[in-house]
């Protein structure tokens, strides 16, 4: 018997057996930790952390006694310290990291260190476990390990189990085969680093990151179908120049007093008006007339856009509008010839694929300044009529989205950015999009600070934070903004009432030393990005929160969410400001104000519940908001009802302006148009007029109280598949420099 328990003792001493455990012991705190006690795809997890962990025990018992014992010690440490930051990470900002993104996250671990302090306090369990562990296993197993080499035969028979391991593990996933973020799917194409941890563990996400980081090496996994269901589908173009040869929509009506809602779109000559009032085969399928819709509400009904629809002005009996396509005018043959395979592939999807079409508000703000938000946090729930009128009447008597939604894009507040100005979804795992633009140089013509430049603007982009975080500075000329204002460029500290240096920084203060810079330069282009919402949401280390403390003390929340609505009530001032300014200039009427949210706050969605008044769906309904396109120059308010996305917001602003731009190349679509409302999720979730449908359970629920055939949800899930796809494709192979390179 002694004999027995000191061969098992060897055997447990065995790099091997030491590493296999050790793993498995990480991979189950770090779940413990996060799902709880829930299975969610542990045995994934488990059986490959163990796997693993005896591969890298193999490797460590060929190596000489004492290189074998110190780099056994650095490897429990760093994976300690991996599963350690990735559960902080998580617990700070919803979502989980990349490894291979580190300058990212050392700026966010810098930007959010009070809000790390707090993490590891809410996470002192799996800390300390993992802290326990660690010092454990050096302790009694990983520096007394043995080094003894194994005989051949020894070898054999170790190495023969880690193949049958490793090799169980992986059928075992590919028998998990079925479904969008299927285990396989992730294994086979890492794109979402949530998914991975979820679904296959830290173990295997680290191993997958590190493997696979950089460009996808697929660009071509575009799968063209034919929508089924879709009743206003139009022929799609499928070779040749686009632009004068891409089918013709028409929509009912006429065009709103007031030069600048001319609705024929651009200065096409095929936009002339048609006679006569009777559709034709030529008419839009579901287009609808509805009565005009510029202006401020005056007691009468605003016009309305639903799914299938771009409203025209005017009755039934008014002239015919023929609406162009907003695409460019490119030769894809020629393209083809020089570029590479991977914009090739993307010219194959682009050339399938329907643009939108101009429509009634094409032009409506053409030649105005604009002056563009992007809000630290926001969420629209928090404004009220009373306590935040000037949000209120923005929200409410310009353009009125009634079911936009603002996901969370991987890199939160940076992901959230890149997908506000670029119209595409940044990748879910590896670099971040944003930093990736700044040090690639990547060249993109569509975002509105190069498309105004273009025409003439001065653009500024000015931040109230930190000007160098993620590469800012460089990402800043390539998105069209030669002028870069924050602080540590041009912008100087405000300060709290001790002296000290407040945090975070005044959005109001930022208008206030900065309106008088830009604003006698007609016409002008304005991007800010707020910070006076920045998290953590409490009255001793927020001061923006603190600054407003008295508005909110009365109100029936939380302390959290109360100080959540004393901060974000900073954004009201500088929107007051901001409305004061313009009007003391005379230019109110010729500007356009849209403010949208880099994400919701994530990191407290318990505050949205509050908010909301109950507990809201997390798949869908915590990421509904608000998005504001507004003017002065309005009459009356115009409401959309089809759901539409933060991806959407660059090509409305863009038709808005009548500014060119093609529609294919882009993943987000024109929410005036007569597009199909499409609102699409990092998870590959997704919503539209008649569907939700949820990625993680694989289910859909139908909205519209009418049955979608099978067909139809698998062609959206295609669909979005191939739109996320798009949005990397197009970024790392710097599509937009081979095709658009005669617009540069």
């Amino acid at each position: 018997m002694k004999g027995f328990f000191r061969k098992l003792s060897d055997a447990a001493r065995q790099p091997e057996a030491v590493f296999a455990v050790l793993f498995f012991l990480f991979e189950l705190i770090f779940h413990v930790s996060v799902y709880g006690y829930e299975e969610v795809y542990i045995y994934n997890k488990l059986a490959i952390a163990a796997a693993v962990g005896l591969c890298v025990g193999i490797v460590l018992s060929i190596l000489p006694g004492i290189l074998a014992r110190i780099l056994a010690v650095i490897i429990t440490m760093a994976m300690t310290l991996l599963y350690a930051v990735e559960l902080i990470y998580y617990s700070v900002f919803g979502t989980f990291y990349s490894p291979s993104a580190v300058s990212g996250v050392a700026s966010q671990a810098f930007d959010f260190k009070t809000s790390i302090a707090i993490a590891c306090r809410n996470e002192w369990a799996g800390l300390t476990a993992l802290g326990v562990t660690l010092v454990i296993a050096i302790v009694v197993c990983v520096w007394p390990m043995s080094t003894v080499r194994h005989r051949l035969v020894t070898y054999m028979a170790v190495v023969l189990s880690a193949a049958v391991l490793v090799f169980g593990c992986y059928l075992g996933i590919y028998m998990q085969r079925q479904g969008d973020n299927s285990p396989y799917n992730l294994m086979v194409s890492y794109t979402s680093t949530d998914m991975s941890v979820m679904k296959l563990g830290v173990t295997e996400t680290i191993i997958r990151d590190l493997i696979g980081t950089g460009e996808s090496e697929d660009s071509s996994a575009f799968v063209i179908l034919e929508n089924p269901e879709e009743s206003n589908s139009r022929e799609a173009v499928s070779s040749g120049t686009a632009g004068s040869e891409a089918t013709d929509i028409v929509a009912e009506g006429s065009t709103a007093g007031g030069d600048s809602a001319d609705a024929v779109a651009g200065n096409s000559d095929s936009a002339d008006d048609v006679a006569g009032g009777d559709s034709s085969d030529d008419v839009a399928d579901g287009g609808k007339s509805a009565d005009a819709g510029t202006g401020r509400s005056d007691g009468t009904d605003s016009t309305e856009i639903s799914e299938n629809s771009t409203t025209a002005v005017g009755s039934a009996t008014d002239a015919i509008k023929i609406y162009v396509p907003n695409t460019l005018d490119i030769d894809f043959v020629e393209v083809n010839e020089t570029a590479p395979t991977a914009v090739q592939n993307i010219n194959t999807y682009v050339l399938n694929t329907n643009p939108t079409f101009q429509n009634e508000y094409t032009g409506m703000f053409e030649g105005y300044n604009l002056i563009f938000i992007v809000a630290e946090a926001f969420d629209g729930r928090f404004i009220d009529k009373n306590l935040t009128p000037t949000l209120y009447k923005m929200s409410t008597e310009g353009f009125v989205f009634e079911n936009y939604y603002t996901p969370l894009w991987y890199g939160s507040t940076l992901g959230g950015e890149y997908a506000n100005l670029t119209g595409l979804n940044p990748k879910g795992s590896g670099y971040l999009a944003m930093q990736y633009v700044a040090d690639n140089d990547i060249y993109l013509p569509f975002t509105l600070g190069n498309q105004l430049k273009s025409q003439g603007y001065t653009n500024y982009s000015i931040h109230n934070g930190y000007a160098y975080y993620y590469g800012r500075k460089l990402s800043r000329p390539c998105i069209g903004y030669d002028n870069w204002l924050a602080v540590g460029t041009g912008l100087e500290y405000t300060k709290n009432s001790e002296g000290n240096m407040s945090w975070p920084q005044s959005d109001l203060g930022m208008v206030e030393s900065t309106f008088d810079m830009y604003s006698d330069s007609e016409p002008f282009h304005t991007y800010y990005l707020t910070c006076s919402g920045h998290l953590e949401y409490n009255f001793s280390g927020n001061n923006m929160a603190r600054k407003h403390k008295d508005l909110v003390e009365n109100m029936e929340y939380s302390e959290t969410t109360k100080a959540y609505i004393a901060c974000q009530y900073e954004l009201e001032l500088m929107l007051e400001e901001l409305e004061t300014d313009l009007e003391e200039k005379g230019i109110a009427d010729n500007t356009l104000i849209v403010l949208t949210a880099d994400h919701v706050p994530y990191d407290n969605m318990e505050v949205l519940d509050e908010l909301a008044g109950y507990e809201l769906e997390d798949t869908f309904e915590a990421y509904e908001n608000t998005l504001i396109i507004y003017s002065a120059s309005m009459d009356e308010p115009v409401k959309v009802t089809k759901p539409c996305y933060s991806l959407d917001v660059l090509p409305t602003v863009l038709n808005l302006m009548n500014l060119p731009y093609d529609s294919r190349m882009l993943v987000g679509r024109d929410i005036l148009s007569d597009e199909d409302g499409l609102v699409i999720f990092p998870d590959k979730s997704f919503v539209t007029d008649k569907v939700k449908y949820s990625s993680v359970t694989g289910e859909y629920e139908t909205l519209t109280g009418t049955a979608v055939s099978e067909e139809y949800v698998q062609y959206k899930k295609t669909d979005v598949a191939n739109r996320l796809q798009l949005g990397i494709s197009i970024l790392e192979s710097d599509y937009y420099r081979y095709v658009v390179k005669d617009e540069e």
